[in-house]
């Protein structure tokens, strides 16, 4: 049986091309449960990624007279913007087989200057500042670049910043489908979309964990998107693209 499911049948460059992305965006997911973790429980009591919980955060800032940190949520929604457009924008240009590495390659540039400038996170205080402003907003760009880096795996629209919808998707396949049975489509949808929530979650709980007794933890996921990087540049180089 070969990778394709068919007995004698070769993988073809487009299901090795899936895997590779559906490979991606759970390690991505994981790279930003990690550092939404870090940056709202160490560094900035707000989410680098969580936009949906930043505007939140900031809607509750602003209404709380008590509060002077409504710029924290403020800046993070507005470097993620710019993090989305600059990798955009920038990325349109690029050939398509070099696209995806130079955007890793930027996001993990970004993820070693938030690591350095972070320093030890085992700290019981929030960064402020001159250092909270940098951290924050390279840290939210390099989110939002990294919005961008994977629209589709296997046909299905995901993003590794924006459980939410994931999770509304999930359900509505899961409660939309006639009686109990899952299509073959249906049950793609489920695994890769599950899939990407619990690495989120996931990578949030390993990084936590070891914040406890390591300060370089944000090292993790910025070597880990180097591997990416290397990975992807490996890849384009094979096909030749």
């Amino acid at each position: 049986m070969t990778a394709s499911g068919r007995p004698g049948s070769p993988a073809s460059p487009d299901d090795d091309d899936q895997r590779l992305a559906f490979t991606f965006a759970l390690t991505l997911a994981a790279v930003t449960g990690c550092v939404d973790a870090i940056g709202f429980t160490r560094l900035f009591g707000v989410f680098p990624a969580n936009q949906t919980g930043n505007i939140v955060l900031f809607g509750i800032s602003v209404g709380d007279e008590s509060t002077a940190e409504w710029w924290r949520p403020g800046l993070a929604m507005l470097a993620f913007a710019l993090g989305v457009a600059l990798a955009h924008r920038g990325g349109q240009p690029l050939p398509d087989r070099h696209r995806r590495t130079v955007l890793l390659s930027v996001e993990a540039l970004a993820l070693a200057v938030v690591a350095l400038m972070a320093g030890d996170v085992t700290r019981h205080h929030l960064l402020h500042g001159t250092t909270a402003v940098v951290v924050l907003a390279v840290a939210a760009a390099a989110m939002g670049m990294q919005t961008v880096l994977l629209g589709r795996v296997a046909g299905i629209s995901v993003s590794t910043t924006f459980e939410t919808g994931a999770i509304v998707r999930l359900t509505e396949t899961v409660t939309e489908l006639p009686g109990s049975q899952l299509s073959v489509a249906g049950r793609r949808t489920v695994t890769v979309l599950a899939s990407v929530v619990v690495c989120y979650a996931g990578g949030a709980a390993v990084a936590t964990a070891l914040a406890r007794h390591w300060g370089g933890v944000l090292w993790i996921p910025t070597l880990v998107v180097v591997g990416l990087a290397a990975a992807s540049a490996a890849h384009a180089l094979t096909r030749g693209r």
